[in-house]
């Protein structure tokens, strides 16, 4: 049997042009019912039949010998939460902080603080890239606790950026050649009674994406504790993968803790960042529903009894999924100890 994760490599550009959100190895299902087979998921908005898609649009039955399962996704974004300031114990000021309140850039809303890593012998903060306003925060930008949203100035400073490893961004093409090249080819395609139709031309990004991460500090036991609200005392050294079936938690500023199951790993997701442009992300864990906008930077932690180990941070979702960077992609690009 070909493997699965590098057919999704190879393959994930060409299948997220013709339309996926996801990309992710899994079963094949008939009918609601698992069928036993190994399969390659795709994710798509809707489901439609093939003869209302265009060549360009159709999802192959199979590629590279391996079976293809369409199912309907629903496309992550994000999550900037809600213009409303509803203050309360996630979203007020806390010093010393912890994870699971609002933190955030001044030029963006509010996100949410992890909890504490370590790196090199010191303690940071964990959040998100776009909580760390996306490519246009530096290092050494301050990070607010709260966020802008709930109220944060630069009075509530807790900390600086020092590591933000970039996102590659894709979104629609400014090119004019592009642009004009549609526009005649469906031009002649009306003329000529043809149905099919070319979509607007896309920026396509040039590196690989696999974390949406920021650290911020370093923090002293005085500026932040490690715990995890609601959840209790967090050591993000100890970590372990997740897998297909596991249960989750997290705890976040807007939703506060959530419990779904894990449904896929070393998935391929597209992600909107805003109207116009979007990101691409390997290797990430794909989650059931529970995060809302503002929920951005939380541990995933795996559930149990006791506070259980961290396995991914949440940075995107949608009203049926939540999606993870596999926390030993955080460690390795983040350095963490």
């Amino acid at each position: 049997m070909p493997n699965k994760q590098e057919i999704i490599r190879k393959r994930n550009k060409e299948l997220i042009a013709r339309g996926a959100y996801l990309i992710a190895p899994g079963e094949k299902y008939k009918n609601g019912v698992p069928t036993g087979r190994e399969a390659i998921v795709i994710g798509v908005p809707k489901k439609v039949p093939e003869k209302d898609l265009s060549s360009c649009e159709i999802i192959p039955k199979t590629i590279d010998g391996v079976e293809t399962d369409v199912i309907e996704f629903e496309p992550p974004d994000i999550l900037p939460p809600p213009k409303v300031i509803n203050l309360n114990a996630r979203t007020s000021r806390h010093r010393p902080a912890f994870g699971g309140i609002s933190c955030g850039h001044p030029d963006i809303s509010a996100g949410t603080i992890g909890g504490v890593v370590w790196r090199q012998g010191e303690r940071y903060a964990i959040t998100n890239w776009h909580v760390g306003n996306m490519n246009a925060g530096k290092i050494g930008d301050p990070m607010l606790q709260p966020g802008p949203y709930d109220g944060g100035t630069l009075a509530d400073s807790l900390g600086y950026i020092v590591v933000k490893p970039p996102v590659a961004v894709s979104g629609i093409s400014p090119c004019p050649i592009a642009g004009a090249a549609v526009k005649l080819f469906n031009a002649l395609a009306r003329f000529t009674g043809s149905c099919t139709r070319l979509p607007s031309p896309v920026r396509v990004q040039s590196g690989k994406n696999l974390v949406d991460m920021c650290l911020f500090g370093p923090l002293d036991v005085v500026q932040m504790q490690e715990i995890v609200y609601e959840m209790g005392l967090v050591c993000t050294k100890n970590w372990k993968d997740f897998t297909p079936g596991d249960k989750a938690a997290k705890s976040g500023r807007t939703t506060g803790v959530t419990v779904f199951d894990c449904n896929y790993v070393n998935a391929t997701v597209r992600v909107g960042l805003d109207g116009s442009t979007f990101a691409v992300f390997d290797d990430v864990d794909v989650f059931g529903p529970g995060c809302e906008g503002g929920d951005s930077g939380s541990l995933i932690l795996h559930k149990s009894e006791t506070v259980g180990q961290v396995g991914a941070l949440l940075f995107a979702g949608s009203k049926t999924n939540t999606i993870g960077c596999a926390w030993r992609n955080v460690r390795q690009i983040g350095g963490l100890d």
